[in-house]
C-alpha cells in the first residue's frame, strides 16, 4: 500500500453481486476521483480463498501499489462500516 492514510469516501453505491451487496466508494486521491471496490467479498463470492488472492495482489507490483486498506465509510448511509482492502474499479 503506497499510502498509510485511510481513504474517506465522498459517496458510496451498493450493487448486488452473486446475491450479496458490494459497496463501491468514491474517494478523492490527490485531487483525482476514483471508485474503489472491496476485494475480499468479491473473492469470497467467487469461491476464491481471500488469503491466497491477497498474496497474489501483494506479489503484483501494479496491484500492490493500488491496494488500499482501511477505507472507513463515514458516509451517513454507511453507519460506520469498514470496507477493508479495496482496489480501484477501472
Amino acid at each position: 500500500m503506497s499510502e498509510s492514510q485511510a481513504l474517506v469516501p465522498v459517496d458510496e453505491q451498493s450493487v448486488e453481486f452473486y446475491g450479496d451487496a458490494i459497496i463501491g466508494v468514491l474517494v478523492e486521491v490527490a485531487s483525482e476521483r476514483r471508485i474503489y471496490v472491496p476485494v475480499r467479498p468479491i473473492c469470497e463470492n467467487l469461491g476464491l480463498a481471500w488469503g491466497s488472492q491477497r498474496n497474489r495482489i501483494y506479489r503484483d507490483e501494479v496491484l500492490r501499489e493500488e491496494l488500499r486498506g482501511g477505507i472507513h465509510n463515514e458516509h451517513p448511509r454507511s453507519r460506520g462500516r469498514h470496507a477493508g482492502d479495496a482496489l480501484p474499479a477501472h
